[in-house]
């Protein structure tokens, strides 16, 4: 009796040794396959792309912006030619666009706070754009 009660306790920290734990969600950009067990370290993303029209582009050549640096819940996105424009909202993945993929808790849309600052460090457009999962968020901006 003592032996099998031996032989259950080491097959039992055995198979326990064994499960790989991760993320073992597939929508989440850290998913790990081999995981056995889900650990909760899933992270997720949405992305937001920031564009404006030739409208918007010649009254800031009127202003004299020629770049805006873009900002994102503290993120600094990069700096860009204020002579790219587009005539519709562009994809996310889009070449020459302004955008950043943002961690979000799944099944939530998340708000963030955005600014775009000129050549002069002068804060020329603000506002907030709401997230969510997987998505793609285009946000126009406007003078």
């Amino acid at each position: 009796m003592r032996i099998y009660l031996i032989a259950l306790i080491v097959c039992s920290f055995t198979l326990n040794a064994c499960v790989n734990k991760g993320c073992t969600d597939p929508e989440s950009i850290d998913y790990n396959a081999d995981a056995d067990k889900d650990d909760e370290s899933c992270n997720y993303e949405g992305k937001v792309v920031f564009w404006y029209d030739s409208s918007t582009s010649g009254l800031m050549t009127n202003y004299g912006i020629t770049s805006l640096t873009y900002y994102i819940g503290g993120i600094d996105m990069g700096t860009f030619d204020h002579s790219i424009y587009w005539d519709s909202a562009p994809d996310c993945d889009e070449e020459n666009t302004i955008s950043v993929a943002l961690k979000i808790p799944k099944d939530e849309i998340k708000t963030y706070v955005y600014s775009a600052i000129d050549q002069n460090g002068v804060e020329q457009f603000t506002g907030s754009v709401s997230v969510s999962l997987n998505s793609c968020t285009n946000q126009k901006i406007e003078f």
